[in-house]
């Protein structure tokens, strides 16, 4: 409502006290309640705005902070991708989470590059390996090369044996012909001489015999 000192507009609290039949007003201008609401509000839009400021200073702080190990591990685990091992341990105070990501990363790097040379160290124990079955399984052709040789001569003798023997054989043939025959010749002449024995004989006979009658 309006005042009779003037146009001065004024908020009222109208109650009325039904006991003892009173009616209590309170009235306050508008203008000083709205510079109030207004210092208000300018009040709460510095310490809005200021809160926003801090948040975003402390966040970009914070956010440096959480985002630096999680930039250098995500670094780090490209260069172990592309195979690359030779990168160093990552400096870490941390007790935290991002701590404890950044121990267990230098963990992981360092078995990695013990897992690597305990492989190549089985990788030149296999070549060595390798290479001596490769020099045992030369000599072992090399051996069975001399085996088949020796066995291919000793064929080569006994076939030799074997013609010399049936030209033996052959040639114990002939001779037991040329006596068979050498016998067959005695009989024939031990029968001449059996019969001009004779004759011999009945000669002598005969001889006797006409000097007789002489």
């Amino acid at each position: 409502y309006s005042s009779n000192k003037g146009d001065v507009e004024k908020i009222a609290y109208v109650k009325r006290e039904p006991y003892w039949e009173w009616t209590i007003i309170s009235s306050k201008p508008v203008a000083k309640i709205t510079s109030k609401s207004s210092e208000l509000a300018w009040l709460v839009a510095v310490i809005s705005i200021g809160s926003v400021i801090i948040a975003s200073c402390t966040a970009y702080f914070f956010s440096g902070k959480i985002a630096k190990p999680i930039s250098q591990v995500s670094k780090g685990l490209n260069r172990i991708a592309t195979g690359d091992f030779s990168i160093s341990p990552l400096k870490n105070k941390r007790k935290d989470e991002l701590g404890q990501l950044a121990n267990d990363f230098n963990t992981m790097v360092d078995n990695t590059k013990i897992l690597i040379t305990q492989v190549n160290h089985s990788t030149e124990q296999v070549a060595r390996a390798s290479e001596e079955l490769t020099a045992s399984s030369e000599e072992t052709t090399h051996s069975t090369e001399e085996v088949a040789n020796s066995i291919n001569h000793v064929a080569d003798v006994s076939d030799s044996a074997n013609t010399r023997l049936q030209e033996s054989v052959h040639a114990l043939e002939e001779v037991t012909a040329s006596i068979q025959r050498l016998a067959g010749v005695s009989n024939e002449i031990s029968e001449t001489g059996s019969k001009v024995v004779s004759k011999a004989n009945h000669g002598n006979e005969l001889l006797s015999k006409t000097i007789q009658q002489i």
